[in-house]
């Protein structure tokens, strides 16, 4: 009755991964 570990998981690490991604963007250009 157990899920997959990476059923939820997997997703909410790439949504992470995509607002990290834009922070990083964000940082980059005022820092220039």
């Amino acid at each position: 009755m157990r899920r997959g570990p990476h059923s939820g998981s997997s997703k909410r690490a790439r949504v992470n991964h995509q607002i990290n991604a834009k922070e990083v963007r964000l940082i980059d250009a005022e820092g220039q």
